[in-house]
Order: C-alpha cells, then structure tokens, then sequence
C-alpha cells in the first residue's frame, strides 16, 4: 500500500464509498494500551446497516471474532462488489506479528509482517499480491511520547521514500498530513465516547483500512466529522450510546439517505 493507497483509505472515511466502498502465541494479557493489540472492556460482535431504517438489501455486515482479549478476526460480509473480506490476525507474546487480507472473489491477498521495538512496532512490511504481481511496501515508524507520528515509507525498489504525519489531541488522531506532490491533509473530529474499536498497538495499514465503518483504531473516541482540507468532502456522523458509553448505532446522510450502523457486543 504505497501512500497514494494510504490516502484514498484516510479519504473515504471523509467521502462515503457508498456499499462499493494463523495460530501464534496466543496470550491473553488484556492491556489495550500496553504492548498488546488486546480488546476493549467491551467486545463488538456484530455492525449492521439500515438504509432508512430498514435492513440493507445485501445485508452488509462487520463480523468480530476474538480470542480471549485479542482481535482475530474481521469479516466484511457483501460491504464489496467483490464478496467477502476478511482479515486475520495472529499474536505471538501478546504483540500482533501479522495481518492478512484476503477477498473471497477476488485474485488479491495482501499479509502484513510486524517487527518491534521493545513494546512498540518497529517496521510493518506489505506484500500485496494482485493478479499475479507482487508489491512490496515497508513502513517505518517514528514515536513521540507514545503515539506514532510519523511513517516512513519505502515502495518496492524506490529509494525515495514518502512520508505521512500524524498528528493527535489527546488519545485521538485528528489530522493525517500526507508529505506527497498534493500535500493533502485530512482532519477529524470526535465524540467523548469509547471507540469500540480502541486498538493502540493496531499496525498502521489495518488501522487506516477500517475495521469498523469510519474507524480509526488509533483513537480512542468516535469520529463525529472530518474534511479532506484540499477539497469540500466533509463527513457528519451521529451515535446513539448505551449506559456504558459505547454507541449502540451511528447514522450519516448520503444522497438523501439515512444510513444507520447498529452495533452488538458480546455479552
């Protein structure tokens, strides 16, 4: 995913895509902000989509399987024209060592490899493999106080590498500066609610790539607005929550629609 791909991800959390849009070391050590990719205190099962307040005509769903407090897998049931997606995640020492894509209708499959440094990723490498040719991307990460805010990448053979600025208010990220030819930014706003969907120690590519409809795994609240600052797109989101601070449902406006995502969690 070289940073073109990065961008139309961090994009289409701001412009609606319409519906087009591996056993290790498995330890239970529940820390959602230590050296784990491990859960929040509570574990989305399911998210639904309403079209008007009626079922969606595909029946497009996001599927959560974990295993003690480790995230798994997601499956993405007909959210694409191209079947079923589904990642996978595999854990050794309670740190995530690798993420796989893979598209049931589809000549695609994308793995990520995950190097540490102590208890912070150190390198994400991804290979992409799309009919029958192979991309290879190798990210590099940079902290300060904690929080990744700079990635470094390095595209095939490319010596030259691109550069994405991330930059955070609090636990959230609210800005994604992309060093490229367009200079693009793309800004967001939230809620003081629990993303259910808080995973800090979450490699980048999975992250940006929505594990949850218009999520970002590196915050720790619900984004309620974005904008791509070199256009018009913009993106207003509303939640209901349970008693615990947790949405229940999130809703957006789009082409005279009301889209409606309910969330279930496991009990």
């Amino acid at each position: 995913m070289n940073i073109k791909r990065v961008k139309l991800l961090a994009f289409s959390v701001i412009a609606f895509l319409s519906f087009a849009a591996c056993e290790d070391d498995n330890s239970t050590e529940s820390n959602g902000t230590g050296t784990s990719a491990s859960a929040p205190a509570k574990k989305l099962k399911k998210i639904e989509f309403l079209i008007n307040g009626q079922p969606s005509p595909n029946n497009e769903s996001y599927n959560y399987v974990w295993d003690g407090d480790y995230l798994k897998s997601v499956t993405i049931h007909n959210v694409s024209f191209e079947g079923d997606v589904v990642f996978t995640f595999s854990y050794t020492g309670g740190k995530l060592t690798k993420c796989n894509y893979s598209c049931e209708e589809d000549e695609r499959s994308t793995e990520w490899v995950y190097t540490w440094n102590g208890d912070q990723i150190a390198t994400e490498k991804e290979t992409n493999m799309e009919y029958g040719e192979t991309d290879v991307t190798t990210y590099h990460y940079s902290y300060t106080d904690g929080k990744v805010t700079r990635i470094t990448e390095y595209w095939n053979d490319d010596p030259e590498p691109e550069y994405t600025n991330i930059i955070y208010s609090g636990n959230n990220v609210i800005q994604f500066d992309f060093e490229d030819e367009d200079d693009d930014n793309v800004t967001f706003s939230y809620d003081n609610k629990k993303n259910p969907l808080y995973l800090p120690k979450m490699g980048f590519a999975p992250s940006i790539l929505q594990l949850g409809y218009y999520t970002i795994c590196w915050s720790e609240n619900n984004i309620t607005g974005g904008s791509n600052l070199n256009s018009d797109e913009n993106l207003n989101l509303t939640y209901t929550y349970d008693d615990d601070g947790y949405p229940t449902s999130m809703s957006f406006i789009v082409d005279n629609m009301t889209v409606t995502l309910q969330y279930t969690y496991y009990e």
